[in-house]
């Protein structure tokens, strides 16, 4: 169908990146449809993801699906994708952009037509702060986050090993503190060893918080959760670099372990280095000592999202 720009996607969280573009492209009298069926046929496809798929778009255009794709290979983080399939190539900033001028030579991270420096679509919400507020306070009524405690979000790329525990417990001594948790994982029969495990970290955290755990749904969006929350705890995400839209610090743990699957080897974690790092056993510790330098963190973070963010 022609006019018509299709969005395809797995998960919520590859739907995020692409609601704003759709809200733009109806502006501007184009059709839209999201799907998760990447056998069906496009004019106009967008794509966050080039690997074990059938490109089925005349027109296929290929963003990110994560600031920190293919980490472990920067700068050539299309060791592993197939840029080259696609018409064009869109890039959220200075890091990005950098690391693909110097990769420019390798055949798969050249589309046909072009790359192009646009911005992390996810970002466009945050220059709206009046829209950005009024649907974080959506939220914040919906799961009852306080308004006036040091909220604390959990927000891992996988759940194992104990990792949601250690922060319940680190919060436990804390007085003015509160745990908000947000997991991506929504689909019980595609990862049911995950589900399974998430579950039992949601309750437990509650056994050991009560009230103090605020447990967001997966489907809930990540940026409109940022404005409640006071410190952002990760393993390897990169929910850490969408933090930094509001200048908020993220802990990560470095003796943490981290397993996708039952079938996956049981690695340590790989922070990102705009994270502050610590240890299991001092966790409690610097999470006390972002909230009484919180200006000082605040400050080091403050140009950062300037580099990775157009």
């Amino acid at each position: 169908m022609k006019n018509c720009i299709t969005f395809y996607y797995e998960d919520n969280s590859e739907k995020d990146i692409f609601s704003p573009i759709a809200e733009e492209a109806k502006k501007r009298n184009f059709n839209t449809k999201f799907t998760k069926n990447f056998n069906q046929s496009s004019d106009i496809g967008f794509y966050c993801k080039s690997t074990g798929i059938n490109l089925k778009s005349k027109h296929p255009v290929i963003f990110l699906g994560g600031m920190d794709q293919g980490r472990d290979n920067w700068p050539n983080a299309w060791q592993k994708e197939n840029w080259n399939k696609f018409n064009l190539g869109f890039l959220p900033g200075k890091t990005w952009t950098q690391m693909w001028k110097k990769m420019s030579w390798f055949y798969k991270c050249r589309p046909k037509f072009g790359v192009f420096d646009c911005g992390w679509p996810k970002a466009d919400i945050t220059s709206n702060k009046r829209l950005l507020y009024r649907k974080s306070k959506k939220i914040r009524k919906k799961y009852g986050v306080s308004k006036t405690k040091y909220n604390v979000l959990y927000a891992p790329s996988f759940e194992c090993n104990d990792k949601q525990l250690d922060v319940a417990n680190a919060i436990s001594k804390l007085k003015n503190c509160e745990l908000v948790v947000k997991h991506w994982i929504e689909d019980k029969k595609k990862n049911p060893d995950l589900w399974g495990q998430i579950n039992r970290a949601n309750l437990n955290t509650k056994k050991i918080l009560g009230h103090k755990a605020k447990i967001i749904k997966p489907s809930e969006s990540f940026i409109e959760i940022l404005p409640l929350i006071n410190i952002l705890i990760t393993d390897e995400s990169s929910v850490a670099y969408e933090a930094l839209l509001l200048d908020i610090p993220t802990i990560s743990v470095n003796d943490w372990k981290i397993q996708r699957h039952k079938h996956s080897i049981l690695r340590p974690v790989k922070p990102a280095n705009i994270c502050f790092i610590t240890y299991r056993e001092n966790l409690q510790i610097k999470i006390q000592d972002m909230i009484k330098k919180k200006n000082y963190y605040h400050g080091i973070l403050r140009n950062k999202k300037k580099i990775y963010f157009s």
